[in-house]
């Protein structure tokens, strides 16, 4: 293996300078370069010398997996709290007619989640409670406020199905009518091929 590290090293120092920047990039002759430049890189790699060659493979991805990489995990936001009561029926309206006959969520959906038409009853009373506090009056205010709290927790509990349901795929969580947040999550990124980085 000594030797052909020693033999990488002086093949890789004319390569370097053979891939020129004022050629084209379709240029026959950069292509081949690079070719065989990631082909070297790709041996030395599966074989943990190049670090010992000196040679980074700079503009190249490595066959080893990078360590500590954040991940974007997707999820539903379920942060009504942040919403005004207008803002909130609003959102409960919208996500009931998103879930209504939607293909990813088919119902009857398992027990104990609370049945579509259940949700769809929330909203209805929420409206009317919604309506009835407009005056100020303390009592409706107090109504209003029970139904939206009994509508969040329940909007919080069919979210999480929703999620294992949808598998991270975040064109069927759309779907389903809430928001989409993005977190990072700490984790290690699969290997790639190495090869010429796009």
């Amino acid at each position: 293996m000594k030797a052909l590290t020693s033999l990488v090293k002086t093949l890789i120092k004319p390569m370097k300078t053979f891939v020129s920047p004022m050629r084209p990039l379709n240029d026959s002759r950069n292509g081949l370069a690079l070719k065989m430049r990631g082909i070297i890189c790709k041996m030395m790699a599966s074989d943990g010398q190049m670090a010992k060659s000196g040679y980074t493979g700079k503009g190249f991805s490595s066959t080893k997996p990078s360590m500590g990489v954040s991940i974007m995990a997707k999820h539903l936001n379920v942060n009504f709290k942040t919403y005004n009561q207008a803002d909130l029926l609003a959102k409960a309206g919208h996500i009931v007619a998103r879930l209504k006959d939607n293909a990813y969520f088919p119902e009857p959906w398992p027990a104990p989640l609370p049945p579509l038409e259940t949700i769809e009853g929330l909203v209805s009373r929420y409206a009317l409670a919604y309506q009835a506090a407009l005056n100020g009056d303390r009592l409706k205010i107090a109504e209003r406020n029970a139904i939206s709290e009994e509508l969040i927790q329940q909007l919080k509990k069919i979210a999480h199905y929703l999620e294992v349901i949808a598998d991270g795929n975040e064109a069927i969580l759309i779907s389903s009518g809430y928001d989409v947040s993005h977190e990072p999550v700490h984790g290690k990124a699969k290997p790639e091929a190495a090869g010429p980085a796009g």
